[in-house]
């Protein structure tokens, strides 16, 4: 029985070793593991009490089995390796990832989740109008695993406003995008255009930066009439 189980624990240890050698993805490793723990014990079976050598073969395969799979994952373990020849427990979670991010910044996770990156997430709109230099443009990419369904977008601010027929209310895969434009028609503070889209949590949003005030918030100045002094009763 003993050397059973050694035969088959250097079996998985050695297909596992030339498995992974080859390239061959964690599965694929894996299904070499099993079957070089299995193959030398099996060997074993033939001749007389075939029965009994066959039931004695399948437990050293699987003793073998969890020796050699406990030595790597408590190799790996001991030395902070990331696994590279076996589907260790837990890996599969290890390469999702999320940013708390909403703009230039990606908030996404890597599973079957939806992700969304706004780039740029602030803009500085120093002139009025859509012409050369004034409106600014923002690009949104859906970087999940599951469709990215945006929602209403708008401006909240009345000074500042947005153009996103091409992103409102429409889906996207994974690296797609669309682009929205945002310009000035009034001065004023800081606003942020909101976009809404189906990430769990808050809205993304664009910082919006602009002049503090001044003429083309307030309109033309009125013009001042001539000033007219009162009648003086007594004359005539």
């Amino acid at each position: 029985m003993v050397v059973a189980v050694l035969t088959a624990v250097c079996g998985s240890v050695l297909t596992t070793l030339l498995a992974s050698g080859a390239g061959a993805p964690p599965l694929g490793t894996l299904l070499a593991t099993i079957l070089g723990a299995a193959i030398p014990p099996l060997i074993a079976t033939a001749g007389p009490f075939h029965a009994l050598r066959l039931s004695v073969a399948v437990l050293a395969a699987a003793i073998g089995l969890a020796i050699a799979y406990s030595g790597f994952s408590i190799t790996y373990g001991f030395s902070g390796d990331k696994p590279k020849n076996l589907p260790l427990p837990g890996e599969a979670k290890q390469s999702s990832g999320s940013s708390g991010k909403t703009g230039g910044s990606v908030l996404t996770e890597t599973d079957a989740r939806p992700g969304i990156e706004v780039t740029p997430d602030s803009v500085e709109l120093t002139c009025a109008g859509r012409g050369r230099g004034c409106l600014k443009t923002v690009i949104l990419k859906s970087t999940g695993g599951a469709p990215l369904r945006i929602g209403n977008i708008a401006s909240e601010s009345e000074g500042v406003l947005v153009a996103a027929d091409e992103c409102a209310h429409k889906e996207f895969v994974r690296g797609t995008s669309c682009t929205l434009a945002v310009w000035l028609v009034a001065d004023g503070p800081p606003t942020r255009v909101v976009i809404h889209q189906n990430l769990p949590g808050k809205p993304s949003y664009v910082q919006v930066a602009r002049p503090p005030g001044g003429p083309s918030s307030s309109g033309p100045s009125p013009v001042d009439g001539p000033t007219v002094s009162p009648s003086d009763p007594t004359e005539g």
